[in-house]
């Protein structure tokens, strides 16, 4: 007996093994669906998730040729097309390619038809252009997300990452004023080392660097429990001693990021070599910081001295 739902059925079980993780079942059943119901329209909903279990493998060749094969005839439903371009996005994204993922992304935002998909493919966008310096760029949608109510964890994460890229004067002010909001709400108090950190990065911004570092302090005195957002405030402060440059403060800095942080974090091998350059460097220093203070306490009078003793 012929039943239309069958296709669908695979198409479910396909996703349901691709969100699990179970990619060999996944590419299995998708791949089953594609050769039985050749002219089904759940076939091109099932090369997206093709791709997606594929990337999960790091198999990017098959990936891209499950992309490429997505429309050969010419009919793929023009709901899905916000996806697709968000899954050659994904693609690419995964393989370090932000560049070349930035228009695939940009399309996926536009052509979203879903609210929620929507904000998230702005958010994603957002993060592209914070990562490839477009600060003008990734504040203005970041803001966007925030301001048209998300879910609170996205506009919450939106208006933290905005403080990271904003440049001008004016939007400082105004981004300052909405992280102090946050600050004040009750609900964000296990939150308070992001809310810090985000100030941080705001002053640095603005050249404000000492401001800055009393931030990141903030930060790290008030999380308890991330590891990784301490590890964060700690790359920071290091990153402006080094540049000072105060290579002891940032060989002490350096010390406690290399322990908190992730070995897959992009700055982590940059990092590690820094901590161990200054090792050695900061030892003497250490030593001409003492001596000269030393020589600097002989050559004063002696009533001096004593007072300063």
């Amino acid at each position: 007996e012929y039943n239309p739902m069958v296709d669908d059925a695979w198409l479910l079980m396909g996703k349901a093994h691709a969100t699990k993780h179970e990619n060999l079942e996944a590419i299995n059943t998708l791949e089953f669906l594609n050769r039985e119901y050749e002219g089904a329209p759940s076939r091109y909903e099932s090369m997206l998730w093709l791709s997606k279990s594929y990337i999960d493998m790091e198999q990017y060749t098959n990936a891209q040729a499950a992309l490429e094969s997505y429309d050969l005839d010419g009919n793929a439903p023009d709901k899905l097309y916000g996806s697709y371009m968000a899954a050659y996005a994904n693609l690419l994204i995964t393989q370090g390619k932000y560049a070349e993922a930035l228009p695939y992304m940009e399309n996926a935002a536009r052509n979203t038809s879903k609210r929620w998909m929507r904000f998230r493919y702005n958010y994603i966008l957002a993060q592209l252009y914070q990562m490839l310096d477009k600060h003008d760029e990734a504040a203005k949608t970041y803001r966007l997300v925030a301001k048209n109510n998300p879910d609170y964890e996205m506009s919450f994460n939106a208006r933290i990452n905005m403080a990271g890229v904003v440049k001008g004067s004016s939007n400082a002010a105004e981004t300052e004023k909405a992280l102090n909001k946050l600050m004040r709400d009750k609900k964000n108090s296990d939150y308070l080392d992001q809310i810090y950190y985000a100030l941080g990065n705001l002053k640095n911004n603005q050249g404000e660097q000492q401001k800055a570092i009393s931030n990141y302090r903030l930060s790290i005195d008030k999380s308890s429990m991330n590891d990784r957002q301490k590890g964060l405030s700690f790359l920071a402060m290091g990153n402006i001693y080094y540049s000072k440059p105060l290579y002891i403060e940032a060989f002490e800095s350096y010390d406690s990021a290399v322990v908190l942080l992730s070995d897959r974090h992009p700055e982590f091998d940059e990092v590690t070599l820094r901590h161990h350059n200054l090792e050695k460097l900061s030892v003497q220093l250490r030593k001409i910081r003492q001596e000269d203070s030393l020589l600097f306490l002989a050559q004063l009078p002696e009533s001096e001295r004593m007072d300063r003793i």
